[in-house]
């Protein structure tokens, strides 16, 4: 996932704007480090809301927008 530092009050919006709702809680599997201050990010989501992930589509984890770079549902789920 990448992550997008916030847009400080008098910065240019480069973004897009987070809004919306609580489709889900994730469990944050592992961070880790890839170079040049990139991180790697997986998350287990509730199988309820997994169909909903699309590769580049986006998602929010406490208000940081996150793009998903693929979808890996048999890393997603609990053996």
């Amino acid at each position: 996932m990448n992550l997008e530092r916030p847009l400080s009050p008098s910065g240019r919006l480069g973004g897009h704007i987070v809004q919306g709702h609580v489709d889900g809680t994730g469990e944050l599997l592992s961070l880790e480090s890839i170079g040049e201050g990139n991180w790697w990010l997986k998350v287990r989501v509730p199988r309820e809301v997994e169909r909903y992930l699309v590769s580049k589509g986006s998602v929010a984890i406490e208000g940081i927008s996150l793009t998903v770079p693929r979808s890996r549902r048999a890393c997603s789920r609990p053996a």
